[in-house]
């Protein structure tokens, strides 16, 4: 998989958050980003869980993503096929003081 997302190449994945949305419940949001992965750009959304324990913020979040949209073939190993969707899980830790 290394090989398909041509790490060398694109050794950077970037995910930019350009809208969120509260939603039912403490902490928990619904986020839409930009997520650059291979070059290329797509918009996604996730729900996310942020919490804030003293200085330090908490963002959790886990969404499925298709790496053809993000122009990624998966390999084929002779009779075994893999599947397109990833699962992204995300956890961004925070410090508030600086």
């Amino acid at each position: 998989m290394r090989r398909r997302f041509d790490a060398r190449r694109y050794p950077v994945i970037r995910a930019r958050v350009v809208e969120g949305e509260v939603l039912r419940g403490a902490g928990r949001y619904r986020a839409v980003a930009k997520l650059t992965l291979h070059g290329q750009t797509r918009e996604v959304s996730a729900d996310i869980r942020l919490t804030i324990q003293g200085a330090v913020m908490l963002v959790d979040g886990r969404q499925v993503i298709n790496v053809k949209d993000f122009g990624i073939d998966p390999p084929r190993l002779i009779i075994l096929k893999v599947e397109p969707e990833v699962d992204v899980d995300v956890h961004i830790v925070a410090d508030l003081q600086t």
